[in-house]
């Protein structure tokens, strides 16, 4: 089932603009453009800043060098995200991997509590279901990054 919504997720990720996507751009083409991690700049939890690093990892290896990456986002930036650079597929598809971690939480916290194989598949299905859940998982936001941490 895990594999089913992750394939879903990593095949989903390139649905277009989302308003958020410039907020965690810009944080990291300012730390390629400078090399200050947080560029005085924290709009966002640094959660999400470590993993869209993180996420834009690939993308430095394959250019590289930093400034590369800096360029290469400003011209995404310069251009509206559209299309979407290399580091925001990247990064769509670690936010819904981590988000995912969430379905083995709440499958392990039932299992502990109740002991029961139902109740722990059942609490894991109904996170799994839900659509709101998958909705942030998908984009570059950290709501359902945090939701395994409630």
């Amino acid at each position: 089932m895990r594999l089913f919504w992750a394939q879903i997720s990593f095949a989903t990720r390139d649905f277009g603009y989302y308003y958020d996507d410039k907020l965690h751009v810009e944080p990291l083409r300012k730390t390629f453009a400078t090399g200050m991690p947080l560029p005085r700049y924290y709009h966002y939890p640094s959660v999400a800043y470590w993993l869209s690093l993180l996420a834009s990892l690939p993308t430095w290896i394959g250019l590289g060098s930093a400034n590369a990456v800096a360029t290469e986002l400003q011209a995404a930036l310069d251009r509206g995200l559209v299309p979407p650079p290399p580091v925001l597929l990247h990064a769509r598809v670690l936010f819904a991997a981590v988000a995912h971690l969430a379905l083995f939480w709440v499958a392990t916290l039932t299992w502990r509590l109740t002991r029961s194989r139902l109740a722990s598949f059942s609490a894991a299905l109904v996170l799994a279901l839900s659509f709101e859940f998958h909705y942030h998982a998908r984009v570059w936001a950290t709501d359902a990054v945090m939701a395994q941490f409630a």
